[in-house]
């Protein structure tokens, strides 16, 4: 699932990969750039592929079953309501790519605090020069479980599981 999707930049090419990918967006740009995006792609990936309108806090639903969530929130960070939840019930690997570092640090705390989820890896990245502006990508695992990274090219069948 990736919430907070935009035009789906990283949802869409999870597509060829991945079994099913569970997109959400609030916004009306962003959900029309989706729409094409998934126009595009081939029949066989736009069957995998749903689209949730909306909050991503009303949609906090879309972690559950999920293998990697991925969110991509604002500046002011995650929904209260997708936070808990993701603090409550972590998925295997959730990948957060955010935009300003003063709320990544407020919803780590919160995702990091019950133990329920593992730190594995951070990185920062430099997408406008010359700016105050870095777009830091972290990745946690659920605690007590390594994540199982899909072999690169895929397996047989094309997808991961």
């Amino acid at each position: 699932s990736e919430l907070y999707c935009g035009v789906g930049a990283i949802g869409l090419s999870l597509l060829a990969r991945g079994s099913r990918v569970r997109f959400n967006e609030r916004a009306r740009g962003g959900l029309e750039g989706l729409a094409s995006g998934l126009a595009a792609r081939p029949s066989a990936e736009r069957a995998r592929a749903e689209v949730f309108p909306g909050s991503a806090g009303d949609h906090r639903g879309l972690i559950e079953g999920a293998d990697v969530v991925v969110v991509d929130p604002p500046r002011k960070g995650l929904d209260r309501p997708l936070l808990e939840a993701l603090a409550g019930s972590p998925p295997p690997r959730l990948v957060y790519l955010a935009c300003d570092r003063t709320s990544l640090d407020r919803d780590l705390d919160a995702l990091l605090a019950s133990g329920k989820a593992v730190l594995r890896g951070i990185e920062a990245f430099d997408f406008f020069p010359f700016t105050e502006h870095v777009e830091t990508l972290v990745w946690l695992d659920r605690a007590g479980e390594q994540f199982a990274e899909c072999s690169d090219p895929p397996p047989a069948e094309g997808r991961c599981p």
